[in-house]
């Protein structure tokens, strides 16, 4: 499935119906654990983390991994999800900006404290150098240039 929607000329409507149906069925438990963290949250961090896609197709996905975190392991939430939030946040695409301030109150939720404030080893070169934990990643995000992802972090700090 995910070689399939990744092809190039997969319709644009596909891929985010797929998004929208996998998120669903994330929620309603209708997966075990296993199959959510070997499958599904890795075919939705490929689709988030594809500068590619268009907004529609962040948006459908984004709840996919969101109704993933709190059935996932802690080390890999901490690895992935908070590392791909962390890097997102100052993401050139707005749509990726949006989904990781989605992200933010979840996280907030699942970390332990220490984990939500300090950088990963994990994460990459130059996010290391920003030196930005969660908490300073999403007061950043509260001064972005655009007023959706603004609107849902202050939504998420409420």
């Amino acid at each position: 499935l995910s070689s399939f929607l990744r092809q190039k000329g997969t319709e644009e409507v596909l891929i985010v119906s797929a998004g929208e149906i996998f998120s669903e069925m994330c929620q309603e438990g209708m997966w075990d654990k296993a199959t959510i963290a070997s499958t599904v949250f890795p075919l939705a961090m490929q689709m988030m983390q594809d500068a590619k896609q268009t907004y529609d197709v962040h948006i459908a996905w984004y709840p996919v991994i969101e109704n993933a975190i709190q059935k996932l392991p802690y080390d890999t939430v901490r690895k992935n999800v908070l590392c791909f939030v962390l890097e997102g946040g100052c993401s050139t695409k707005e749509s990726i900006r949006f989904a990781c301030a989605k992200l933010t109150a979840p996280l907030f939720d699942h970390l332990q404290f220490a984990h939500a404030m300090d950088v990963p080893a994990e994460f990459s070169s130059k996010a290391k150098k920003d030196k930005m934990g969660l908490f300073d990643r999403c007061m950043a995000m509260c001064q972005d240039t655009d007023h959706r992802v603004r609107a849902v972090m202050a939504q998420q700090l409420h």
